[in-house]
This record gives C-alpha cells, structure tokens and sequence, in this order.
C-alpha cells in the first residue's frame, strides 16, 4: 500500500535581527602578539535612532582586548552603524558612521548567479556573486544559506550568508580579504540563544576552539542543545518545495538509518535516484539530480514506516 503525504514547507524569509541582539566573533590572527592572536570581538544591536525621518537600529563594537562588554555606556565599546530591514524585500541596509548615505548591508533576496557590491563598515565597497543557494537547519528553523564570493577573495575561500545570522565569519567580513580566521560563535537575541556555531567546517587552518564555545549575555555564558523543533506527527519533511536549486529531506529522529531507502522517481514510475546506507537524517537533494522540471516522488520505506511525498522541481 502506498501513502501520500502532502507534508512540506512553503519558502519563508527568517528576519534579521531588529533589537537587543549581541554577535560574538571568534577571531585567531597571526600577525597580533601572542597574548591577542585569540580573542572574541562583539557586535550588539543598543538602542534605536531616526535618520531622514526613519527608525533605525544602532550597531555598537568592541574587539575584545580589555574586556567583553556590549553596553553603549561603556567606554570599550564604539558606535559603528546604523541598520535597519525591509522584510519584504528581504534586505538589510546601515548607514556607516558619520554618513547620512543607505546601503546595503545583506541582501537575502539573490539568486545564483546574480552580481551585486558588499560595503565594510566606512562604506568600502567591492564587487561578489552568488555562488550558491541552499536550506540549512539553525535554531530549530529552516533557513536560506547563500554561498557569497567576492573579488577581494584570495587564498581563504568564500563566505556563507544565512538568513537572520548574516556572514559566519562576521557581520563585515564579505568586504576582507584574511590577514585571519573568524566565524561567529554565536547569537543571544532577547537575552536567548539564537545561534551557536557547532566547531565545524569553518576554519582554514586547525585550531582548537573548545574554550571559546561560550556566549555573551550580559556576563552570563549560555551553552544551549538546540534541536529540530517539529511536530510529533511530521516523520519526513521536505524543504523547499518545490526544488529550484536544493531541498532537504528531514528524517525523524525515530529512523534507524540503517535499514531506510529513499526512492525518487518521476510521473511515468521510472526510479531516477536511490539513496541508500544513509549516514544522517537530513539528505540534501540538488536540481542536478533531475533532468527536468516537474512532478516528482519521493519514496521513503523502512521496515515500519512507508511514506511518499510530491516534490515538484523547476
């Protein structure tokens, strides 16, 4: 017997944040003397203001040499920017300090391939491209992540944008080159954790992050387990549908991986793709699989569970 689940998320745009919010950016630079070559920068959204009649949010720094505090009283933390968001066009601009000039500051809105200008915090710009665009999993929420390049690149690689983080390597970092390595470590929003990174996947070279998996929140260090909010009944879900350049198929944790087949195939019945041997319950799919546009099936069975969901590719 076959079952068909109509189960799937409609494509939503997650927010930047808009108040109260706190960045801390792990940096390891080379060229600092031996007692700064670690360090933990910080970015914290204190306060509102208005500029050409409209409300802002400003953008306070410290870099962490004397101390961690994001308080706009504080004489080690500096006023950077103001920013504010059009959620409907899904894009962040500021307003670099004493400047009365709007730019922007991420644009969520991009698809691969586009080209657009980056800005540091002084109005700099340099010219980037999308190099990709796909789901990813943060804080319990499904989330847009854009592979981000730019001519200011050299040797390091990339960075990757995420819808309601911003850069993980930073909120200004797309405009730089590295003299170092970076990656935000972590997000509090209202006081609560709203990101923390997980140690993986974003340094260049190896260092040992363990001590620095703390966050900021008002002197208080928070270590969260942040899981997959779903409801009991969603065993498989699949996000985004319909598949313009990636989806992922998100397995309850009640699956035991070892005894799952993933079958895809098209209106006629033909299999296109089988996954087997599965070493993790979320499964990126990428329009490569597909020849062509259209209705598609994806077949999930286990020895207890048999569930088929409509996946339509463009």
């Amino acid at each position: 017997m076959l079952f068909v689940s109509h189960n799937s998320f409609s494509q939503a745009y997650t927010p930047f944040p808009d108040s109260n919010a706190v960045w801390n950016v792990f940096e390891f630079t080379l060229f600092y003397p031996d007692s700064q070559q670690y360090r933990t920068k910080f970015y914290g959204l204190i306060n509102d203001t208005i500029i050409n009649t409209i409300k802002y949010n400003k953008l306070y720094f410290n870099d962490g040499l004397i101390d961690s505090t994001i308080e706009a009283s504080s004489p080690n933390t500096s006023y950077l920017c103001a920013i504010r968001q059009d959620t409907l066009l899904r894009k962040v601009y500021f307003i670099p300090k004493d400047s009365v000039n709007e730019l922007i500051f991420y644009d969520f809105s991009i698809n691969v391939g586009d080209t657009f200008f980056v800005y540091n915090e002084i109005g700099n710009k340099v010219k980037a491209w999308c190099l990709g665009l796909g789901p990813i999993l943060i804080s319990g929420k499904i989330r847009n992540e854009f592979s981000i390049k730019t001519d200011n690149i050299s040797f390091y690689g990339g960075h990757i944008w995420v819808e309601g983080v911003g850069n993980m390597r930073g909120l200004f970092e797309t405009f730089n080159d590295y003299s170092s390595n970076k990656a935000v470590m972590c997000l509090t929003v209202n006081d609560s954790l709203y990101y923390k990174f997980d140690g993986n996947g974003i340094w260049d070279i190896g260092i040992d992050t363990s001590i620095y998996k703390t966050c900021y929140n008002k002197g208080v260090n928070i270590l969260t387990n942040m899981s997959l909010l779903r409801k009991p009944t969603d065993n498989v879900i699949i996000y985004s549908n319909p598949l313009i350049h990636s989806s992922l198929i998100l397995l309850s944790e009640n699956f035991k991986l070892d005894n799952i087949t993933i079958d895809i195939f098209d209106l006629q019945g033909k299999i296109i793709k089988t996954l087997k041997d599965l070493k993790t319950h979320q499964i990126i799919l990428n329009r490569i699989d597909f020849k062509a546009a259209g209705l598609y099936f994806v077949r999930i069975k286990s020895d207890n569970h048999l569930e088929t969901i409509k996946l339509m590719v463009q």
